[in-house]
């Protein structure tokens, strides 16, 4: 069966001010009634069972986390004392399997919590494949990701650049040629023009052995923080060891640190209706919007308005005149007004909040509700 490990511990700056330090994008309730890692968790249950299930996530995020998926065993919600991006996150999930028993052929997916994806069975079919590819002869030494086929020129994502196409029993895969970062608009077109680039989706499968070896020349001092670490589970001394471990260690991508410098990389390509909800304008993908383009959870009136996202949880009436294409968002504490072109620059306000040590506007929010971001019902606009 396969062993899931979902990395639980962003901080949810894009979506300010809605997300917050210790209400993260994660924890948030975007495009249905659950929250992020719930919609994630209940989406491999059938795939991986609780007892297949693993969680990463931040220290003061733990309890909430542990609260909102009462399914997977409290032992499996693993903590990391600070962020380091997500090579350690993974190398601790390692660690721990290790120190669990786990053997050298355990196949492991390693999944975001904040992503969204529409069909959750072919979803399932495609950690599958995946899964199946990595247990073949040729294949069990290599490390896959999983792509989603582009349909737009999407200028918020990375690309992998696809050579080589494969077929095994029907599964088609690809060889990796490279990364490619968050292009332009102009690269962006030409991307999707060439069928050559897919989506890199942050969503790896591979046995257990062949990532730790992949630590182990990639990134050694990883690899032998990770082995400290696994010796100390279990024992009296496990915080100390995590807390000193952590603040050795570099904070790098596993993209970056491990992908990018890796041969023997297989693409598996997907369409499940996969989208990061990486900003407000994803809501605009994943909710319904009215009949001049405005995707509304407010009480709200417009007047000559058209493709906005308008978003408040204060029960206030927002009405807008003469708008196009701007993201509105209010929590009572904090007002965001940017146009749609601008959303993923939110961390900046973010970054300058915390140069200004206002970190009111950064903590807690006002209630500690899980926000639902869906659509309201009775929302009118003109």
């Amino acid at each position: 069966m396969l062993t899931a490990v979902i990395m639980a511990g962003g901080g949810g700056e894009r979506f300010w001010p809605v997300s917050r330090r210790e209400r993260p994008k994660q924890l948030l309730s975007i495009g249905g009634k659950k929250s992020l890692v719930q919609q994630t968790v209940d989406r491999l249950l059938p795939l991986c069972g609780a007892g297949g299930i693993y969680i990463v996530t931040a220290s003061h995020l733990h309890d909430e986390v542990r609260k909102q998926v009462p399914r997977v065993p409290q032992n499996h919600i693993m903590t990391e004392p600070e962020g380091k991006n997500t090579a350690p996150c993974i190398a601790l999930a390692v660690a721990h399997l290790r120190a669990a028993g786990a053997d050298d052929d355990l196949v492991m997916a390693v999944l975001p919590a904040d992503h969204a994806v529409l069909d959750d069975e072919e979803f399932r079919r495609t950690l599958e494949r995946a899964s199946r590819l990595v247990r073949e002869p040729d294949y069990r030494d290599c490390l896959v990701t999983i792509g989603v086929r582009p349909t737009r020129p999407e200028t918020g994502y990375g690309y992998i650049h696809i050579v080589d196409l494969r077929e095994l029993d029907g599964l088609r895969f690809y060889r990796v040629h490279r990364f490619v970062e968050k292009p332009d608009r102009r690269r962006a077109e030409a991307y999707l023009r060439s069928g050559d680039y897919l989506w890199n989706s942050g969503m790896f499968i591979w046995r257990l052995k062949t990532i730790e070896r992949a630590f182990e020349k990639h990134l050694p001092e990883v690899a032998e923080a990770m082995s400290r670490i696994r010796e100390a589970v279990g024992t009296p001394h496990y915080w100390r060891v995590l807390r000193q471990e952590y603040f050795r260690i570099p904070s790098i991508s596993v993209d970056y640190g491990i992908m990018e410098k890796e041969e023997r990389i297989i693409c598996v390509p997907a369409s499940f209706g996969w989208d990061d909800v990486g900003s407000w304008s994803a809501l605009g993908r994943l909710l319904p919007a009215d009949r001049a383009g405005n995707v509304i959870q407010s009480e709200y009136v417009g007047v000559d308005t058209s493709n906005c996202i308008v978003y408040s949880d204060t029960g206030r009436l927002v009405a807008t005149v003469g708008l196009r294409d701007l993201v509105i968002v209010d929590t009572g504490d904090a007002l965001l007004v940017c146009h749609k072109d601008s959303v993923q620059r939110v961390r900046e306000v973010v970054a300058r909040l915390r140069d200004d040590e206002r970190y009111r506007h950064l903590l807690h929010d006002r209630s500690g509700q899980v926000y639902e971001v869906t659509a309201t019902a009775g929302a009118r606009g003109a």
